[in-house]
């Protein structure tokens, strides 16, 4: 399930703390060594939700934006704190429902991204496209890839 972050920022916060240094990071910052806590003050065109398993525990976070002049839904950032399946769900209905009521779904992600083969299903599923850049970052000694996937609604 997903609830607004700022209803449990401080929870949020710690997770994030006890994470900061995990070679992860870089899954949800998109840069080697870039090591900062969500910014959950609420904004404008800016979501940011806790993700909740069936026990109540927070398991992920996810946060996007969305520009109002293009249309756009971008700047994902999504954490898994716990492997959980529900994250995968969430999501899924997220993008959905994104995708009904917004022209335009961009996204980016490490290459070694263990979450890659979800969202190549996910962007096939809905013909939407994926670029990839090679070699765009050094990481341990080893250069990834960035990919970018978009999907387009011709029909919003």
């Amino acid at each position: 399930m997903l609830i607004p972050a700022i209803s449990k920022c401080d929870e949020i916060e710690k997770l994030f703390m006890e994470h900061l240094y995990d070679d992860n990071m870089i899954f949800y910052t998109g840069y080697p060594y870039r090591n900062s806590l969500p910014d959950l003050t609420p904004k404008e065109n800016l979501f940011n939700y806790a993700i909740i398993n069936k026990d109540n525990e927070i398991v992920g976070f996810l946060s996007y934006q969305i520009d109002r002049f293009s249309d756009n839904v971008w700047q994902f950032r999504l954490y898994s704190f716990k492997k959980d399946s529900t994250i995968g769900f969430d999501v899924y209905r997220k993008m959905k429902e994104l995708m009904k009521n917004h022209r335009r779904i961009e996204w980016r992600m490490i290459g070694t991204n263990p979450v890659q083969r979800h969202y190549d299903n996910f962007v096939k599923h809905f013909d939407g496209n994926k670029i990839i850049l090679h070699q765009v970052l050094k990481y341990n000694n080893k250069y990834l890839d960035e990919h970018i996937y978009e999907i387009v609604n011709s029909k919003v």
